[in-house]
């Protein structure tokens, strides 16, 4: 007489929790499934597997899950958290991640927006250049033109120096070999130079004689009138 194979898995709590039972003639096992350890007849524990050095790959975060584990990139990083790991993403270099006129600095797990010297406003939605010469910041008799991000300070006509700190009258009569024409005076003045006719003499139509001398005039007086 043949006896039939019982098989002993079919009852409810043939093994712990979390364990197989595994049938064979004329008995059975029990055996932990992959990702729990212990004694398979008492109950099997879930290994925490990101205990164990190595578990994700470098740069990666671990994270348990019952029977097993996840890796994953943290913000600001990319690749392959099994194996290969994670690293840095420069977020700078995708697209436009800060607003307009807004300078990108790609940190380590992120990024950081900022408006460039001479803007201001929100970098992450627009910088808007400042118009410095509002501040007059140039020197005496200077004049201020404003550029993005900055001023350039100039000299006004007829003046020169550091027009940052202040410009100075040009004397044109002392700088220029010859600012009159023959004969005439040159007078310095604040901007510019003037020439002058000395006494003695009136100005002339000819361009190449800028003064020449009045014609003598005598005025003779009758006693008898």
């Amino acid at each position: 007489m043949v006896k039939s194979n019982i098989d002993e898995c079919q009852h409810p709590n043939a093994c712990g929790p979390h364990a197989i039972c595994q049938n064979v003639p004329g008995n059975y096992t029990c055996v932990c499934p992959e990702g729990f350890h212990g004694d398979p007849f008492r109950g099997c524990v879930d290994v925490d597997e990101c205990q164990i050095q190595g578990a994700c790959a470098p740069g990666a975060h671990c994270r348990n899950v019952v029977g097993g584990r996840e890796c994953f990139c943290p913000p600001g990083f990319e690749g392959d958290p099994y194996t290969h790991g994670c690293l840095d993403m420069d977020e700078c270099s995708r697209g436009q991640p800060c607003g307009r006129n807004a300078l990108c600095t790609n940190l380590e797990g992120s990024f950081r927006c900022a408006c460039p010297p001479g803007f201001i406003g929100d970098p992450m939605s627009e910088c808007t250049d400042v118009n410095e010469c509002d501040k007059n910041p140039c020197g005496q008799n200077a004049s201020c033109k404003n550029t993005p991000g900055s001023y350039v300070c100039s000299c006004k006509e007829d003046y020169t120096g550091d027009p940052y700190k202040g410009c100075e009258d040009i004397n044109e009569c002392v700088a220029l070999e010859k600012p009159c024409g023959s004969h005439a005076v040159c007078q310095n003045a604040a901007p510019g130079y003037t020439c002058l006719c000395p006494q003695g003499y009136q100005g002339s139509p000819t361009p190449q004689v800028a003064c020449e001398q009045k014609d003598n005039v005598f005025v003779v007086q009758d006693s008898n009138l």
